[in-house]
């Protein structure tokens, strides 16, 4: 039987990527306060997504997941300078990585 979960005992899955990573992988090599404030709300972000999109237990440390959440917040961090052919080709990787992660959960494989 199924039971309604409290409030306080939701999942909180937190993000493997770290500031430094997103920053290694968007080629940020200034320290700017502001752009660090923005890219931790958009690793926040990018953890919400995946979560929604792959549900509480997905594997944050999944190299597949990471690049998803990279390629969420390249689209948030750098909307302006990303042509329109460039921004769908980034949400289809982000949907193709998902799906394979999310196929791998359902079966319980790490070699689907």
């Amino acid at each position: 039987m199924h039971r309604a979960l409290q409030s306080d005992e939701r999942v909180i899955h937190m993000s493997a990527l770290t500031l430094q990573d997103v920053k290694d992988r968007l080629r940020v090599d200034f320290a700017d306060e502001m752009t660090d404030r923005d890219l931790t709300r958009y690793i926040e972000e990018a953890n919400m997504y995946s979560r929604g999109a792959l549900g509480a237990g997905y594997p944050a440390d999944d190299e597949r997941v990471k690049s998803a959440q990279c390629d969420y917040i390249r689209l948030s961090y750098d909307s302006a300078n990303i042509s329109e052919k460039e921004r769908s080709a980034l949400e289809k990787r982000i949907e193709r990585l998902h799906t394979q992660v999310r196929l791998e959960m359902r079966l319980g494989s790490d070699d689907v």
